[in-house]
């Protein structure tokens, strides 16, 4: 990674927090000053403000293809395709 890239100021403030284990997974949760919501939608809030569509790609319904329309300025984000999946056919 290029030094450039990467904001020393801020990776200087990094502070660890408390290492969490479970299995043979392990976490270490990465704290700064910097206050700040995310940078996306979520699914359900580009749908409740009408920001994006979700429609099959043909009239025939070709799974697993969806168009996605997203208005929104931010990016939107899905955790899982099944979302989308289930909420273009229950029309949630």
């Amino acid at each position: 990674m290029r030094d450039e890239c990467i904001d020393q100021d801020l990776l200087a403030s990094v502070v660890l927090g408390e290492m969490q284990r479970h299995g043979n997974l392990t976490v270490v949760p990465l704290f700064t000053p910097v206050n700040h919501g995310p940078e996306y939608l979520t699914l359900k809030e580009a749908l409740e403000n009408g920001l994006l569509t979700i429609t099959e790609v043909s009239q025939h319904g070709t799974v697993p293809e969806l168009r996605v329309d997203n208005r929104a300025e931010l990016p939107c984000c899905s955790w899982t395709a099944r979302n989308l999946w289930a909420r273009n056919r229950t029309g949630c």
